[in-house]
């Protein structure tokens, strides 16, 4: 195993990572550039980390687990509150994952947002296509 000085820093910048978890108004959301990833995103692609996640807050759910609405709720809040910068959605390519992006279109609606959103799709390989 290599050093940990010789291991890029992957630490995070802030607590916690769950969408539902996640209070509205923490600083660091305020006009931030979000990653809302599917929670298993990251783990399948080795370049999530370097193409994704460099200078942005990562917020992580699952549709299929924690249903669209509830989801959709939640981010329109921090929508509304932290205004953020920008916000891609980072989903897998598997039909459950198609539900992230609409949560994320319908919390944009709900809260009159006009936040701009990229979708970023992983395949089943690891590959990332914008």
């Amino acid at each position: 195993m290599a050093p940990a000085s010789a291991i890029p820093s992957m630490a995070n910048t802030h607590w916690p990572l769950k969408l539902r978890l996640m209070v509205p108004n923490a600083p660091f959301l305020q006009g931030a550039d979000i990653v809302l990833a599917a929670d298993c995103a990251a783990f399948a692609s080795a370049a999530f980390h370097q193409q994704l996640r460099p200078g942005k807050v990562v917020l992580i759910a699952c549709p299929k687990f924690e249903g669209m609405q509830v989801l959709a709720e939640h981010l329109a809040e921090i929508f509304r509150v932290a205004k953020p910068k920008s916000c891609t959605v980072a989903r897998m390519e598997v039909p459950c994952c198609q539900a992230l992006t609409r949560a994320c279109e319908m919390a944009r609606k709900e809260a009159g947002s006009d936040v701009p959103m990229t979708e970023v799709i992983v395949d089943r390989t690891g590959g990332v296509h914008i």
